[in-house]
């Protein structure tokens, strides 16, 4: 029987004396049979063409920059991934996840796009008769 292979998706390997369960978790599963590779994504060039799902499963556990990218890419190829690319990007896409929300049945405020900080006058107008609203100002991270 050929033994699993899960790949690692990570950002760079972790350092000695980083405090981490993957490492252990990585480490049992090795020694439990399966082949365990770190794809660490900033440590390496990595070309595009050869990019192919030869693992059974991937875990993404950088959610950003490269391994993100690679992970869409092996998505994109039909791989495994424990925490799948269409998730993780709704998850960290306010956008997307406002719609999802609404699409959903959610009770979500009247939410508004905007590509700056300060929502403009019109916004404010169009908005004020409503209790409560949001507007999202950036795609990613804080408010």
């Amino acid at each position: 029987m050929k033994a699993p292979r899960i790949g690692f998706l990570f950002k760079r390997p972790y350092r000695a004396g980083f405090v981490s369960i993957f490492p252990k978790a990585m480490q049992a599963l090795a020694e439990a049979g399966v082949v365990v590779d770190v794809i660490a994504c900033n440590e390496r060039l990595i070309d595009l063409s050869t990019v192919r799902v030869e693992h059974d499963l991937y875990v993404l556990r950088q959610i950003s920059g490269v391994s993100m990218s690679l992970a869409g890419a092996l998505h994109a190829q039909g791989a495994s991934i424990v925490n799948p690319y269409p998730v993780t990007v709704a998850l960290r896409d306010k956008v997307i996840a406002a719609r999802i929300l609404e699409a959903a049945g959610a009770p979500v405020p009247a939410t508004y796009v905007v590509s700056q900080p300060d929502p403009s006058p019109s916004l404010a107008s169009r908005t004020s008769r409503r209790s409560w609203h949001s507007a999202i100002t950036r795609r990613r991270g804080g408010t």
